[in-house]
């Protein structure tokens, strides 16, 4: 089983070739931990708060873009993340939940469920206790 991180997901959305085309032959083992979910959703309401601040007229863009993305998301399984993941997360070195919160909160995440994460982002997962890793996005 998968856990898509941020990055992965990103490109995914937006019809990487190879993550695309890996992630065909096991659509049923695919997942969204709801600490990507957080990331991605995050990420377009600060797009939309943005649009709205400025005096020219872009906010309908990012609206149609969120529903894009929102209706995207929905094809995936989605998973919440338990407090058994968080007590993982909080057994990690201080230093490295500093640096990267919700990487260590989405690896403590996948440790419980003993899934895969599907990241390009190897160097930082790779420094991640117990953290396995695959990068989809190389054909």
């Amino acid at each position: 089983m998968y856990f898509l991180d941020t990055d992965s997901l990103n490109l995914l959305l937006r019809g990487h070739e190879s993550l695309s085309q890996r992630a065909k032959t096991v659509p049923d083992k695919v997942f969204l931990s709801s600490i990507t979910l957080e990331e991605i959703v995050g990420g377009q309401l600060y797009q939309i708060n943005t649009q709205r601040s400025k005096p020219t007229v872009g906010i309908g863009y990012a609206s149609k873009f969120f529903v894009r993305v929102l209706t995207q998301l929905s094809a995936f399984s989605m998973i919440a993340y338990p407090d058994s993941a968080e007590a993982v997360f909080r057994q990690y070195p201080a230093s490295l939940r500093r640096v990267g919160p919700m990487d260590c909160r989405l690896a403590a995440h996948a440790s419980t469920l003993g899934f895969t994460i599907v990241t390009c982002n190897t160097s930082d997962f790779s420094r991640i206790p117990d953290a396995k890793i695959e990068d989809w996005s190389q054909p």
